[in-house]
């Protein structure tokens, strides 16, 4: 926090924000200065780490045929979701090169 302008407290009160509440939304990080400084923080510490990059859907919206992410590094996995009345299944695929 002190490499980053800010007093050494704030790096408890992100922790507390990241892992007690489970969210890095810079809107919801209560107790820290206005939004310039949230932003500054939010965009340090908590880098994007999972983005959609394509989504292809069946079954009425039901499956999640495939979804492919890019990860902050820019490696693809593949994902596919499969939603039963009984049950949710989830394949995840990180093998090999994909394709965007």
């Amino acid at each position: 926090m002190v490499e980053l302008g800010e007093k050494a407290f704030r790096a408890d009160q992100l922790s507390r924000h990241y892992f007690v509440h489970h969210t890095a939304d810079k809107r919801r990080l209560d107790g820290h200065p206005g939004p310039g400084p949230r932003e500054r923080l939010a965009t340090a510490l908590f880098p994007t780490l999972l983005a959609p990059a394509r989504e292809l859907t069946c079954d009425a919206g039901t499956t999640h045929k495939e979804r492919l992410w890019r990860l902050f590094d820019g490696a693809l996995v593949e994902s596919v979701v499969m939603r039963y009345p009984d049950r949710i299944t989830v394949c995840v695929s990180s093998q090999g090169r994909l394709r965007p």
